[in-house]
């Protein structure tokens, strides 16, 4: 790890936050984001299939509207989440992997599961990629493994 401070702590990062990740999503823009990383790998169609997403309430005020639409119809009364394309683009490899270990292990949950490693991975990267530029900008390699390390943990990357 000395010689590649980045790649380790990149490396290590992944491994902590899969590790302790527990393969659900806590959020309804999470779980709509993965529904349509599973539509368009399962069904090659960006509309959600009725029923993909339980209605979500929180809890405001009393007087304010609770419901989170994480949803919009469109033409023809289908369903569609109302984010962007590129998480659900950039997870869908790991949904096919996911298949693939389904297929071989008969865990059901495997696709969803490896879909969701996404955040991990990436968060993991951008902490590396932060050390890399603490090395750019002649930081000592303590010093931006320190600086990795703090994003990593201390920050609310780690939720995501």
């Amino acid at each position: 790890m000395q010689r590649h401070p980045a790649l380790g702590l990149t490396i290590v990062l992944a491994i902590f936050y899969i590790l302790l990740g527990n393969g659900h999503t806590t959020s309804g823009d999470g779980e709509a984001m993965l529904q349509v990383t599973r539509a368009l790998v399962e069904r090659a169609r960006l509309d959600l299939p009725e029923g993909a997403l339980p209605a979500v309430e929180i809890i405001l005020l009393p007087t304010n509207d609770t419901t989170i639409p994480y949803t919009v119809e469109g033409q023809g009364g289908r369903t569609y989440a109302k984010y962007g394309l590129g998480q659900s683009l950039a997870a869908s490899p790991l949904y096919l992997l996911g298949i693939a270990l389904r297929d071989v292990t008969g865990v059901d949950q495997a696709p969803r599961t490896l879909a969701l490693f996404l955040n991990a991975l990436v968060t993991a990267a951008t902490a590396g990629l932060l050390v890399a530029l603490a090395r750019a900008l002649r930081f000592s390699p303590r010093t931006a493994l320190v600086l990795g390390v703090l994003f990593a943990v201390s920050t609310p990357a780690w939720v995501y």
